[in-house]
């Protein structure tokens, strides 16, 4: 995606997933794009077991770190985060992941997380 779309990405679920199978599922966020632009509902990719996410640090300082609805991914094992700094400090870059942590913590299934600062 090249462009902040206006509304939310949105996986959906129930019946009408699109992608029953789907283990891995790699989101990159460019320019002023937030996490928070994608939406899991209920149902959705249930045998997602990694999620890869790509954002800059400045992004989930100012517009939340996490797509939404990410406790839907009852099968999630693994998230990765790459985090550019993009002129941040060292500080902001430890909050930022300090909050995508404590994200995996109540998280229903308890992935792991692994986090790339670039």
């Amino acid at each position: 995606i090249q462009q902040v779309p206006k509304e939310k990405i949105t996986i959906r679920g129930g019946t009408r997933f699109l992608f029953p199978t789907l283990v891995n599922f790699q989101f990159k966020c460019q320019r002023r794009m937030s996490l928070q632009v994608l939406m899991f509902e209920a149902g959705a990719m249930p045998n997602l077991r990694r999620l890869e996410l790509e954002t800059s640090v400045a992004l989930l300082k100012w517009e939340g770190c996490r797509p939404v609805g990410m406790e839907h991914l009852l099968d999630l094992k693994e998230i990765c985060v790459s985090l550019w700094h993009c002129q941040c400090t060292k500080s902001e870059g430890i909050a930022a992941e300090c909050a995508l942590r404590n994200i995996a913590q109540t998280h229903p299934s308890r992935p792991t997380v692994t986090i790339t600062i670039t």
